[in-house]
Protein backbone atom coordinates (compact mmCIF):
# COMPACT_ATOMS: atom_id res chain seq x y z
CA UNK A 1 0.00 0.00 0.00
CA UNK A 2 1.19 3.52 -0.77
CA UNK A 3 0.04 6.43 1.38
CA UNK A 4 0.66 9.94 0.14
CA UNK A 5 1.27 12.78 2.53
CA UNK A 6 4.90 13.56 3.43
CA UNK A 7 7.24 14.80 0.73
CA UNK A 8 9.30 11.91 -0.60
CA UNK A 9 12.93 12.19 -1.66
CA UNK A 10 13.69 11.41 -5.24
CA UNK A 11 15.61 8.23 -4.79
CA UNK A 12 15.32 4.50 -4.79
CA UNK A 13 16.52 2.36 -1.90
CA UNK A 14 17.49 -1.12 -2.93
CA UNK A 15 17.10 -4.22 -0.91
CA UNK A 16 19.66 -6.46 -2.50
CA UNK A 17 19.27 -10.10 -1.64
CA UNK A 18 21.94 -12.68 -2.36
CA UNK A 19 20.45 -15.68 -4.10
CA UNK A 20 22.62 -18.67 -3.38
CA UNK A 21 22.39 -22.30 -4.42
CA UNK A 22 19.86 -21.65 -7.18
CA UNK A 23 20.76 -20.08 -10.46
CA UNK A 24 17.18 -19.03 -11.18
CA UNK A 25 14.38 -17.59 -9.08
CA UNK A 26 11.98 -20.12 -7.64
CA UNK A 27 8.65 -18.32 -7.41
CA UNK A 28 6.95 -21.23 -5.66
CA UNK A 29 9.42 -20.73 -2.83
CA UNK A 30 8.58 -17.03 -2.43
CA UNK A 31 4.81 -17.44 -2.53
CA UNK A 32 4.43 -15.79 0.85
CA UNK A 33 2.81 -12.71 2.33
CA UNK A 34 5.06 -10.11 3.96
CA UNK A 35 3.45 -8.13 6.75
CA UNK A 36 5.02 -5.25 8.66
CA UNK A 37 3.92 -5.46 12.28
CA UNK A 38 4.39 -2.30 14.30
CA UNK A 39 3.69 -1.14 17.83
CA UNK A 40 2.13 2.29 18.19
CA UNK A 41 4.48 4.85 19.71
CA UNK A 42 1.64 7.31 20.25
CA UNK A 43 0.15 8.01 23.65
CA UNK A 44 -3.48 7.05 23.10
CA UNK A 45 -6.17 9.67 23.62
CA UNK A 46 -9.48 8.69 25.22
CA UNK A 47 -12.24 9.69 22.78
CA UNK A 48 -15.95 9.61 23.51
CA UNK A 49 -18.22 8.31 20.73
CA UNK A 50 -21.98 8.89 20.87
CA UNK A 51 -24.46 7.50 18.28
CA UNK A 52 -25.57 10.07 15.72
CA UNK A 53 -29.08 11.46 16.07
CA UNK A 54 -31.27 9.98 13.35
CA UNK A 55 -34.87 9.55 12.35
CA UNK A 56 -36.37 6.08 12.66
CA UNK A 57 -36.84 4.07 9.51
CA UNK A 58 -33.41 4.49 7.92
CA UNK A 59 -32.47 1.16 6.39
CA UNK A 60 -28.74 0.98 7.05
CA UNK A 61 -26.89 -1.14 4.50
CA UNK A 62 -23.65 -1.31 6.45
CA UNK A 63 -22.45 0.21 9.70
CA UNK A 64 -23.96 3.34 11.23
CA UNK A 65 -21.85 6.53 11.37
CA UNK A 66 -20.72 6.11 14.99
CA UNK A 67 -19.74 2.50 14.29
CA UNK A 68 -17.50 3.60 11.41
CA UNK A 69 -15.91 6.26 13.63
CA UNK A 70 -15.33 3.66 16.36
CA UNK A 71 -13.66 1.30 13.89
CA UNK A 72 -11.47 4.10 12.51
CA UNK A 73 -10.44 5.17 16.02
CA UNK A 74 -9.51 1.62 16.99
CA UNK A 75 -7.58 0.99 13.78
CA UNK A 76 -5.66 4.27 14.10
CA UNK A 77 -3.85 3.15 17.24
CA UNK A 78 -4.14 6.73 18.53
CA UNK A 79 -7.37 6.56 20.52
CA UNK A 80 -9.12 4.63 23.28
CA UNK A 81 -12.84 4.72 22.48
CA UNK A 82 -15.21 5.53 25.33
CA UNK A 83 -18.60 4.46 23.97
CA UNK A 84 -21.84 5.84 25.35
CA UNK A 85 -25.45 5.61 24.17
CA UNK A 86 -25.82 9.33 24.88
CA UNK A 87 -23.74 12.24 26.12
CA UNK A 88 -22.49 11.27 29.57
CA UNK A 89 -20.08 13.76 31.11
CA UNK A 90 -19.54 11.61 34.21
CA UNK A 91 -18.50 8.64 32.05
CA UNK A 92 -16.25 10.74 29.85
CA UNK A 93 -14.63 12.45 32.84
CA UNK A 94 -14.06 9.14 34.62
CA UNK A 95 -12.29 7.80 31.54
CA UNK A 96 -10.42 11.07 30.83
CA UNK A 97 -12.18 11.56 27.49
CA UNK A 98 -11.72 15.29 26.98
CA UNK A 99 -13.37 15.13 23.53
CA UNK A 100 -16.27 13.26 21.99
CA UNK A 101 -17.72 12.68 18.53
CA UNK A 102 -21.39 12.66 17.58
CA UNK A 103 -23.64 14.02 14.85
CA UNK A 104 -26.95 13.94 13.00
CA UNK A 105 -28.31 12.05 9.99
CA UNK A 106 -31.07 13.82 8.05
CA UNK A 107 -32.78 11.97 5.15
CA UNK A 108 -33.08 14.00 1.93
CA UNK A 109 -34.96 13.47 -1.31
CA UNK A 110 -33.58 11.36 -4.14
CA UNK A 111 -31.99 8.76 -1.89
CA UNK A 112 -29.61 11.31 -0.38
CA UNK A 113 -28.85 12.00 3.27
CA UNK A 114 -27.11 14.84 5.05
CA UNK A 115 -24.64 13.63 7.64
CA UNK A 116 -23.52 16.27 10.12
CA UNK A 117 -20.41 15.31 12.10
CA UNK A 118 -19.17 17.08 15.23
CA UNK A 119 -16.14 16.94 17.51
CA UNK A 120 -16.87 18.54 20.90
CA UNK A 121 -14.97 19.37 24.07
CA UNK A 122 -16.62 17.17 26.68
CA UNK A 123 -16.72 19.56 29.66
CA UNK A 124 -17.78 22.73 27.87
CA UNK A 125 -19.48 21.23 24.80
CA UNK A 126 -17.53 23.73 22.71
CA UNK A 127 -17.47 22.71 19.04
CA UNK A 128 -13.93 21.92 17.88
CA UNK A 129 -14.77 20.58 14.42
CA UNK A 130 -17.89 20.39 12.30
CA UNK A 131 -18.35 18.83 8.87
CA UNK A 132 -21.46 18.21 6.75
CA UNK A 133 -21.81 15.73 3.88
CA UNK A 134 -24.80 15.37 1.53
CA UNK A 135 -24.34 11.92 0.04
CA UNK A 136 -26.08 8.69 -0.97
CA UNK A 137 -25.77 6.02 1.69
CA UNK A 138 -23.26 4.16 -0.50
CA UNK A 139 -20.80 7.03 0.15
CA UNK A 140 -21.25 7.01 3.94
CA UNK A 141 -17.99 5.22 4.71
CA UNK A 142 -16.02 7.60 2.50
CA UNK A 143 -17.55 10.59 4.27
CA UNK A 144 -16.95 9.21 7.76
CA UNK A 145 -13.36 8.28 6.91
CA UNK A 146 -12.80 11.85 5.70
CA UNK A 147 -14.28 13.28 8.88
CA UNK A 148 -12.21 11.02 11.10
CA UNK A 149 -9.02 11.96 9.24
CA UNK A 150 -9.82 15.59 10.09
CA UNK A 151 -10.41 14.63 13.74
CA UNK A 152 -6.93 13.08 13.79
CA UNK A 153 -5.52 16.26 12.25
CA UNK A 154 -7.28 18.42 14.84
CA UNK A 155 -6.22 16.37 17.87
CA UNK A 156 -2.87 14.93 16.76
CA UNK A 157 -1.50 17.49 14.33
CA UNK A 158 -1.43 15.32 11.21
CA UNK A 159 -4.13 13.94 8.97
CA UNK A 160 -5.18 10.34 9.50
CA UNK A 161 -5.11 7.50 6.97
CA UNK A 162 -8.74 6.33 7.09
CA UNK A 163 -9.42 7.65 3.57
CA UNK A 164 -6.66 5.58 1.97
CA UNK A 165 -7.09 2.33 0.05
CA UNK A 166 -4.99 -0.81 0.01
CA UNK A 167 -4.02 -3.23 -2.77
CA UNK A 168 -3.34 -6.84 -1.85
CA UNK A 169 -3.56 -10.45 -3.01
CA UNK A 170 -6.52 -12.64 -2.05
CA UNK A 171 -7.24 -16.24 -2.99
CA UNK A 172 -10.57 -16.28 -4.84
CA UNK A 173 -11.96 -19.61 -6.08
CA UNK A 174 -8.55 -21.13 -5.51
CA UNK A 175 -6.63 -18.53 -7.55
CA UNK A 176 -4.64 -15.62 -6.14
CA UNK A 177 -6.07 -12.36 -7.50
CA UNK A 178 -5.27 -8.69 -6.95
CA UNK A 179 -7.89 -6.86 -4.89
CA UNK A 180 -8.33 -3.22 -3.85
CA UNK A 181 -10.38 -2.15 -0.83
CA UNK A 182 -10.81 0.59 1.71
CA UNK A 183 -8.11 0.49 4.35
CA UNK A 184 -10.49 -1.28 6.76
CA UNK A 185 -11.31 -4.07 4.28
CA UNK A 186 -14.71 -2.78 3.17
CA UNK A 187 -15.72 -2.14 -0.47
CA UNK A 188 -13.53 -4.82 -2.03
CA UNK A 189 -12.94 -4.50 -5.77
CA UNK A 190 -11.39 -7.46 -7.59
CA UNK A 191 -8.88 -6.15 -10.16
CA UNK A 192 -7.65 -9.36 -11.83
CA UNK A 193 -9.80 -12.29 -12.96
CA UNK A 194 -7.25 -14.70 -14.37
CA UNK A 195 -6.82 -18.45 -14.21
CA UNK A 196 -3.17 -17.95 -13.23
CA UNK A 197 -1.95 -16.28 -10.06
CA UNK A 198 -1.39 -12.54 -9.73
CA UNK A 199 0.86 -11.05 -7.07
CA UNK A 200 3.06 -8.12 -5.94
CA UNK A 201 0.60 -5.22 -6.59
CA UNK A 202 1.91 -1.64 -6.29
CA UNK A 203 0.20 1.70 -6.99
CA UNK A 204 1.01 3.72 -10.09
CA UNK A 205 1.77 7.44 -9.99
CA UNK A 206 -1.15 9.33 -8.46
CA UNK A 207 -2.78 6.07 -7.33
CA UNK A 208 -4.65 5.89 -10.65
CA UNK A 209 -3.99 2.19 -11.20
CA UNK A 210 -1.80 -0.77 -10.32
CA UNK A 211 1.24 -2.66 -11.51
CA UNK A 212 1.40 -6.36 -10.66
CA UNK A 213 2.92 -9.70 -11.66
CA UNK A 214 0.95 -12.39 -13.49
CA UNK A 215 1.91 -15.88 -14.68
CA UNK A 216 -0.53 -16.20 -17.61
CA UNK A 217 2.40 -16.93 -19.99
CA UNK A 218 3.82 -19.47 -17.53
CA UNK A 219 6.51 -16.93 -16.66
CA UNK A 220 6.36 -13.97 -14.30
CA UNK A 221 5.61 -10.80 -16.22
CA UNK A 222 4.57 -7.28 -15.28
CA UNK A 223 1.18 -5.85 -16.16
CA UNK A 224 -0.49 -2.55 -15.43
CA UNK A 225 -4.14 -1.63 -15.19
CA UNK A 226 -5.52 1.88 -14.77
CA UNK A 227 -8.88 1.88 -13.01
CA UNK A 228 -11.65 1.69 -15.59
CA UNK A 229 -9.28 0.60 -18.37
CA UNK A 230 -7.93 -2.62 -19.84
CA UNK A 231 -4.86 -4.49 -18.67
CA UNK A 232 -1.58 -3.84 -20.50
CA UNK A 233 1.64 -5.86 -20.54
CA UNK A 234 4.85 -4.00 -19.62
CA UNK A 235 8.40 -4.37 -20.94
CA UNK A 236 7.64 -7.31 -23.20
CA UNK A 237 11.22 -7.29 -24.49
CA UNK A 238 12.17 -9.12 -21.27
CA UNK A 239 11.46 -12.81 -20.73
CA UNK A 240 10.76 -12.47 -17.00
CA UNK A 241 9.85 -9.33 -15.07
CA UNK A 242 8.73 -9.06 -11.44
CA UNK A 243 9.21 -7.23 -8.09
CA UNK A 244 7.84 -3.83 -9.23
CA UNK A 245 8.41 -0.58 -7.33
CA UNK A 246 7.05 2.76 -8.60
CA UNK A 247 8.87 6.03 -8.07
CA UNK A 248 6.13 8.22 -6.47
CA UNK A 249 7.63 11.38 -7.98
CA UNK A 250 8.38 10.40 -11.58
CA UNK A 251 6.23 7.31 -12.09
CA UNK A 252 9.23 5.32 -13.33
CA UNK A 253 9.18 1.61 -12.56
CA UNK A 254 12.04 -0.22 -10.90
CA UNK A 255 11.83 -3.98 -11.38
CA UNK A 256 13.79 -7.22 -11.52
CA UNK A 257 14.41 -9.35 -14.59
CA UNK A 258 16.10 -12.74 -14.92
CA UNK A 259 18.13 -13.72 -17.97
CA UNK A 260 20.49 -16.71 -18.32
CA UNK A 261 20.21 -17.40 -14.60
CA UNK A 262 21.22 -13.84 -13.59
CA UNK A 263 18.79 -11.43 -11.93
CA UNK A 264 19.34 -7.69 -12.37
CA UNK A 265 17.49 -4.50 -11.56
CA UNK A 266 16.09 -2.28 -14.31
CA UNK A 267 14.36 1.09 -14.39
CA UNK A 268 11.84 1.84 -17.10
CA UNK A 269 9.18 4.16 -18.45
CA UNK A 270 5.79 2.43 -18.49
CA UNK A 271 4.47 4.60 -21.32
CA UNK A 272 7.32 4.21 -23.80
CA UNK A 273 8.29 0.70 -22.72
CA UNK A 274 11.96 1.63 -22.64
CA UNK A 275 14.10 0.30 -19.79
CA UNK A 276 17.74 0.36 -18.78
CA UNK A 277 19.81 -1.60 -16.30
CA UNK A 278 19.82 0.15 -12.94
CA UNK A 279 22.78 -1.55 -11.25
CA UNK A 280 25.79 -3.50 -12.50
CA UNK A 281 26.70 -6.00 -9.82
CA UNK A 282 28.06 -9.55 -9.94
CA UNK A 283 25.47 -10.77 -7.43
CA UNK A 284 21.78 -11.20 -8.13
CA UNK A 285 19.52 -8.28 -7.19
CA UNK A 286 15.80 -8.36 -6.48
CA UNK A 287 13.04 -6.88 -4.32
CA UNK A 288 13.62 -3.14 -4.97
CA UNK A 289 11.70 -0.62 -2.94
CA UNK A 290 10.94 3.03 -3.62
CA UNK A 291 11.06 5.67 -0.89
Amino acid sequence: MQITGMRMKKLFALIVSMMCACASVSFAAIDTIAVDVGISVFKTIPLGVVPFEEKKGIDWHEERPHQIVTRDANLSGRFDVVASDKFNLALFSRNHAEYYVTGKVIPKTGGQMRVECYLYVSKSKDLMLGESYTIPQSELRRAMHDFFDKVVKRLCGERGVASTRIAYVSKIDGIKQVVVSDYDGFHRNQITRDTSISMMPVWTLGNKGLVYVNFKTNRPRLYTKAFGRSERALFTQFDQTYSPAVNPKTGELLFSSTKDGKTDLYIGDMESGKARKFAYLKSNQTSPKSL
